[in-house]
């Protein structure tokens, strides 16, 4: 079941593409691209959002996939 998303920056969003921040978030993306019934097919960094192509064995994966890229995401690292 394929599906797209792309996700709207919050005012305070940090600028994606910039060195440290590009780095983590390409990092989270790539760690979570293929679990559970849930494939990242491909992403784009834009400036202040995300652009998403995933494919999930059914809803509930590609539901649980998306939530899965959304809280990794938005996760301060340590």
């Amino acid at each position: 079941m394929p599906g797209a998303a792309a996700g709207g920056p919050a005012p305070e969003a940090p600028r994606l593409r910039d060195g440290k921040t590009y780095r983590l978030l390409k990092q989270a993306l790539l760690a979570g691209c293929d679990r559970f019934g849930f494939r990242l097919a491909h992403y784009s960094v834009q400036a202040n959002h995300v652009h998403l192509i995933c494919e999930g064995k059914d809803k509930d994966a590609l539901a649980r996939g998306m939530g899965g890229c959304s809280l990794t995401a938005t996760t301060p690292a340590s």
